[in-house]
C-alpha cells in the first residue's frame, strides 16, 4: 500500500512538472489607487491599492503586509531593466520582494514599480533608498484617491490546467485564454453580463497576456478563495459566449 501511494505522488508531481512553466506577460486592471504616507522618502509619491480585488466579495483577503504598493518614478523603465535592478539589489537588501514595470493611467499616466511580498510597510523606505542607490528618480509626492487602469509587466509561474486554462504556481489566480484582445470597457460590460446571469459572483476579473509557444496569448485573469476547475471553464465558456455576441 505504501508503495503504490508513493508512485501515485511521483506520477502527480511528473505530471505536473510537465505541465508546469514561466513565462513573461502582462495583467491590466481596474483599481482604487491612494497614497502611502509614512515609511516613504520624503516628498516621493508611493501608491497602494485600497480595495484588492474589488471583483471578489465572499471574503476580502486580509492582507498584514503590503499587498501591492507602487513607487512611482519620474520616467519609465522597461521589464528588463527593472529586473536587472531587482537582480542587483536582492544581493544585498536582506528582505524577500518582487518587482515589475507598472503604468497607473488616472488624470494622467504615471510609471512605476510594482513591489509585492515585501514583509511590511516598515521596509517601504529601506527598499526606495536601494533603488535610489542604483540612480532611479522618484515622482514628487501629491494626493491621490481615485479609481485607476493598472498595467503591470510581470513574471508568470504557472501550470496548464486544460484547454486555454492555466492556474498560478501560487496564488489563488487562474487565467482562461481567449481569441482576441479586448477594449477595457468591453471587457468590464461582459463581466458584469456574466455576474448577472450566474448565481456564481465570486470572483474578480482582470485582463491580461502572456507569451506562450512562442505567441502572445490573450487571457482573462480570475481570482478567487479557491480555485475551482469545474467553474473556470463554465466561466470560460460564459466569456466565449459574450465574445461572440460583439
Amino acid at each position: 500500500m505504501y508503495f503504490l501511494m508513493l508512485f501515485r505522488i511521483i506520477k502527480k508531481l511528473r505530471k505536473m512538472e510537465k505541465n508546469y512553466f514561466e513565462t513573461t506577460g502582462t495583467i491590466i486592471k481596474e483599481e482604487r489607487i491612494g497614497n502611502v504616507e509614512y515609511k516613504i522618502l520624503p516628498n516621493t509619491l508611493v501608491l497602494e491599492i485600497i480595495e484588492p480585488f474589488p471583483g471578489y466579495h465572499h471574503q476580502v483577503p486580509e492582507f498584514k503586509k503590503p499587498e501591492s504598493i507602487f513607487l512611482m518614478t519620474r520616467s519609465a523603465m522597461s521589464r528588463e531593466i527593472i529586473a536587472r535592478l531587482t537582480k542587483k539589489i536582492r544581493s544585498y537588501f536582506p528582505h524577500p520582494f518582487d518587482a515589475a514595470s507598472a503604468i497607473i493611467e488616472a488624470k494622467s499616466v504615471m510609471h512605476g514599480i510594482r513591489i509585492k511580498n515585501l514583509p511590511s510597510f516598515e521596509l517601504i523606505e529601506e527598499i526606495q533608498n536601494c533603488f535610489r542607490a542604483e540612480g532611479i528618480e522618484f515622482r514628487k509626492y501629491r494626493k491621490i484617491d481615485e479609481s485607476a487602469i493598472i498595467t503591470v509587466k510581470k513574471f508568470f509561474e504557472m501550470y496548464v490546467a486544460g484547454d486555454n486554462l492555466f492556474v498560478d504556481k501560487e496564488e489563488n489566480m487562474a487565467y482562461i485564454a481567449i481569441p482576441e484582445p479586448l477594449s477595457w470597457n468591453k471587457f468590464k460590460e461582459m463581466t458584469i453580463s456574466i455576474r448577472n446571469n450566474w448565481d456564481f459572483k465570486d470572483f474578480d476579473a482582470a485582463m491580461g497576456s502572456m507569451y506562450y509557444h512562442g505567441e502572445l496569448w490573450e487571457l482573462i485573469r480570475i481570482f478567487w478563495e479557491k480555485t475551482d476547475i469545474e467553474k473556470l471553464r463554465t466561466l470560460k465558456q460564459k466569456y466565449f459566449n459574450e465574445i461572440l455576441r460583439y
